[in-house]
């Protein structure tokens, strides 16, 4: 997988467990893969349903913020959990 402008190109997914079934995790990553015409399709049509955690707009900042915290200079804050 090695691009001659780009470098390596390839990315590796490891799985490591015990009593897996291989071949029914093959079939579920293999779904999950898009196929050419995926690829090649207008992505603007579809549907983004994952939330924007780090959009630093002026518009997401008045959407998230009660009107006596906001700040010029405030951004958007991803937390995570334990």
């Amino acid at each position: 997988m090695w691009d001659e402008e780009w470098g390596d190109r390839g990315t590796r997914l490891v799985l490591i467990g015990t009593d897996m079934d291989h071949a029914a995790l093959r079939a579920d990553l293999d779904a999950a893969t898009l196929t050419d015409e995926e690829m090649d399709a207008d992505w603007g049509r579809f549907e983004d349903r994952f939330p924007r955690f780090a959009d630093n707009t002026e518009d997401a900042r008045e959407a998230t913020e009660p009107d006596d915290q906001k700040t010029e200079d405030s951004a958007a804050e991803v937390g995570l959990a334990d």
